[in-house]
């Protein structure tokens, strides 16, 4: 499941099951970084997402066995994203 704020510049990606990658089509553009930028809580991370024209940052956590990513074009627009995602 996909849902996008254009005005913000963020989305929000809940997928199925737990997979440890990102999904189509975005693991097609972009690859992340080696190493995180930041832990999130217990199970989630912030990373950046390298190859795109523009710097993308995904806030990644497990939420209800399901994985959650918050996209944004800052770390902080990342992290908001997944927290809104969270509620």
């Amino acid at each position: 499941t996909a849902v996008s704020n254009k005005e913000s510049g963020t989305t929000i990606l809940r997928t199925a099951s737990v997979t440890g990658i990102l999904p189509p089509p975005l693991h097609q553009m972009y690859t992340p970084a080696e190493q995180a930028l930041a832990v999130i809580g217990d199970t989630g991370r912030l990373i950046r997402l390298d190859g795109g024209i523009f710097p993308v940052f995904a806030a990644i956590d497990i939420v209800d066995d399901q994985e959650v990513i918050g996209l944004g074009f800052s770390p902080e627009a990342a992290t908001r994203t997944l927290e809104l995602a969270k509620e």
